[in-house]
């Protein structure tokens, strides 16, 4: 019998980990992905993370392990933080 993983709770909790904070507690409130943002290189790490793991464990290509990801993104990513430019 193959053992059943939960990717999307996976990736949440990476998710969690790079940006700091404790997923168990935080994941039991509301519009939880709203809280919290992430920087242009937390969220280049994370979508490398997730990416790879999609690759893995639906052994698919990296076309649609980017595509995958960008649902999760969308349902799950934290927002985007916005970097001052310097004018």
């Amino acid at each position: 019998m193959k053992k059943e993983i939960d990717l999307i709770a996976i990736m949440v909790k990476k998710e969690f980990d790079i940006v700091g904070g404790d997923f168990e507690k935080e994941v039991k409130r509301k519009n939880w992905f709203t809280k919290r943002k992430f920087t242009s290189s937390q969220k280049e790490t994370w979508k490398k993370f997730c990416i790879a793991l999609i690759m893995k464990h639906l052994k698919c290509g990296k076309r649609k392990a980017e595509k995958e990801f960008l649902w999760l993104d969308f349902e799950y990513g934290f927002t985007d933080e916005k970097e001052k430019s310097a004018l």
